[in-house]
């Protein structure tokens, strides 16, 4: 099984992309370009600038522009919602837009970018903070603190698609472990399941003759 075989290949590209680098195709230092644009149908592209996406250079492909809130790229919840699958991504404002964050969020990001709904209740089984007596969700890949909505349906795993990625890579490889341990114990996972449920029956006397 491949590493992230559930996602299409310009997802992890994506990921793995950096933004807003000065564009070396259009870098007249009085009007510096920045690469904040993206091509989904293109393998390993490079990003580019509005200058670039202007000229056709990616005519006729599905392009995605990208935001930078809090040092972090971004993409409006519009637009990624109907390329990737958000759900469990905590949204984000920026500018009265909601986004949904690339990459995962690190402790050196400043507060600029404020979360939609501030709203906080306790939750049970999330790590304690002692700062405000209050129990924080956080991302179940990288434990960045999360907001948890007044709905409770809304209450979100992870805090960019990367982290939503390696959850997804997490819980397969989960999987794929207990098919191993099936295996070699010539079993399937219900058999193991049931194995370690069974108990010794008590010992019955035969009937008298």
């Amino acid at each position: 099984m491949g590493e992230h075989a559930t996602y299409p290949q310009w997802v992890l590209h994506l990921i793995e992309t950096e933004f807003y680098e000065l564009c070396e195709n259009h870098s007249d230092p009085n009007r510096a370009k920045h690469c904040n644009f993206f091509c989904v149908d293109c393998t390993k592209s490079p990003p580019f600038c509005d200058d670039c996406n202007s000229n056709n250079v990616h005519k006729g492909h599905q392009v995605i522009q990208v935001y930078r809130s809090s040092y972090s790229p971004g993409i409006k919840i519009p637009v990624i919602r109907t390329l990737f699958d958000i759900s469990e991504i905590q949204p984000y404002s920026i500018n009265r837009n909601s986004i949904i964050y690339i990459q995962q969020r690190t402790s050196k990001e400043s507060s600029n970018g404020s979360v939609i709904n501030q709203s906080q209740r306790p939750l049970s089984n999330h790590s304690y903070s002692e700062t405000n007596h209050k129990r924080k969700r956080r991302c179940e890949s990288c434990q960045w603190e999360l907001t948890t909505l007044e709905d409770s349906s809304h209450n979100y795993k992870f805090c960019s698609v990367e982290c939503k990625v390696k959850g997804s890579k997490r819980s397969r490889q989960i999987e794929d472990d207990i098919e191993v341990f099936g295996s070699i114990n010539g079993c399937d996972e219900q058999c193991c399941y049931a194995g370690r449920k069974r108990r010794k029956s008590i010992p019955r006397r035969s009937p008298l003759s």
